[in-house]
């Protein structure tokens, strides 16, 4: 899964996305082999995060980061809330994808066991 690619294989961009989740899909698309169903699908929802992301942070902008609450008090903006969970599952959907880094080959997993492996014997 997610081998880097030697020839671009384009398929068609799903409909749908928006700037920042066409951009994911054809960088994506261009670097690594995905030819997998459930590469595909993860492939397309983390697009489709990318766009809940840059939608929500757009809002976020436009309404402020504080509003007010029913008494009368100052409150967060609700938006920020759900700005910080749509990250944090794009951030588990590309976990999820495991694309090796392109320059140096490793996936997260990888990754990850050589800091485990340095935590332990430093």
């Amino acid at each position: 899964m997610g081998e880097v690619k030697r020839e671009v294989k384009r398929s068609g961009r799903p409909d749908g996305l928006g700037r920042r989740g066409s951009a994911f899909w054809d960088a994506t698309l261009d670097q690594y082999e995905l030819n997998r169903p459930d590469e595909l699908e993860l492939c397309l929802e983390a697009a489709r995060l990318c766009d809940l992301t840059e939608d929500l942070a757009r809002e976020v902008s436009a309404g402020g980061l504080t509003g007010v609450g029913s008494q009368g008090q100052l409150v967060a903006n609700p938006l920020l809330a759900a700005l910080q969970s749509a990250r944090g599952e794009l951030r588990n959907v590309l976990r999820q994808l495991r694309l090796p880094d392109p320059v140096s080959g490793e996936d997260d997993v990888t990754r990850d066991a050589r800091g485990a492996a340095r935590a332990r014997w430093s």
